[in-house]
């Protein structure tokens, strides 16, 4: 089930991905309730939402599934 995520490698200091708790080795399950396969998936769902708008990402790490939110 979960073969096709991306996964995270490094964060970025001071980036929003960092202010929202991403830790490398984390798996990316989908971003804005859309499923993440590849990492184009992660850019379309940033894109496609509002100016200012948060973006939730559900993450699996250490076994458990946690919603960071992103641009809070």
């Amino acid at each position: 089930e979960e073969n096709n995520v991306v996964l995270v490698r490094a964060v970025m200091p001071e980036s929003p991905a960092e202010r929202a708790g991403v830790l490398p080795g984390d798996r990316i399950l989908s971003a804005g309730g859309a499923p993440v396969k590849v990492l184009g998936d992660l850019h379309q769902a940033a894109m496609s939402r509002k100016p200012g708008a948060p973006l939730v990402l559900e993450v699996k790490r250490a076994g458990k599934r946690l919603n960071l939110e992103l641009g809070r």
